[in-house]
């Protein structure tokens, strides 16, 4: 059951006005939770259309299972939760805009696990520090030559240089600009 500070952050007089939500620290653990309102406790997130970011760090999420489309997702933020994979709930639900994806401090091992991935044809910048994946044999060219459109892993660029995060989300800015012109 969800604690009434959790219900409040997703109680909304028109689903179509938030663009961000920020749900960190709330025991969410399954998607599912944040898609099943029962008795109109809280507005679902399948409702929130207009969602460009949403941030549900360190909510101890072990699934993705059902992940809902968000036509104008840009930014998702899911680090330290027990994810190990599963990721092909989010190249389900379509997220055709998502340019920055925060894996970090989850549980994803296996390098198969990313795959996914490469189906979310505008994903820019992938973070997974501190995940165990990230201590395998070239790890970075793998993921790198898996997933093509990547510009960024891990705060890096693919030369293997530090990027500064206000820089990666000027460009992003910038761009967005742009297909709204």
């Amino acid at each position: 059951m969800a604690d009434q500070d959790f219900k409040n952050k997703l109680q909304f007089k028109d689903p179509t006005e938030p663009e961000e939500l920020l749900l960190d620290n709330k025991k969410i653990m399954t998607i599912a939770n944040v898609i099943n309102a029962d008795q109109n406790d809280f507005t679902p997130l399948t409702d929130l259309i207009n969602l460009k970011s949403l941030s549900m760090n360190r909510t101890h999420l072990y699934s993705l299972e059902g992940f809902p489309t968000l036509p104008k997702l840009r930014r998702l933020a899911l680090s330290d939760n027990k994810l190990t994979g599963g990721l092909e709930a989010l190249a389900d639900a379509k997220l055709e805009k998502l340019i920055h994806l925060d894996l970090s401090g989850n549980k994803i091992n296996d390098l198969s696990a990313l795959e996914p991935l490469c189906n979310l044809p505008n994903l820019k910048h992938l973070s997974l520090i501190e995940c165990p994946v990230t201590q395998k044999v070239n790890y970075r060219d793998v993921i790198l030559g898996m997933i093509p459109q990547l510009d960024s892993l891990d705060q890096h660029d693919r030369k293997g240089d530090p990027i500064d995060s206000e820089d990666e989300s000027d460009a992003d800015e910038e761009e967005e600009e742009e297909e709204e012109e």
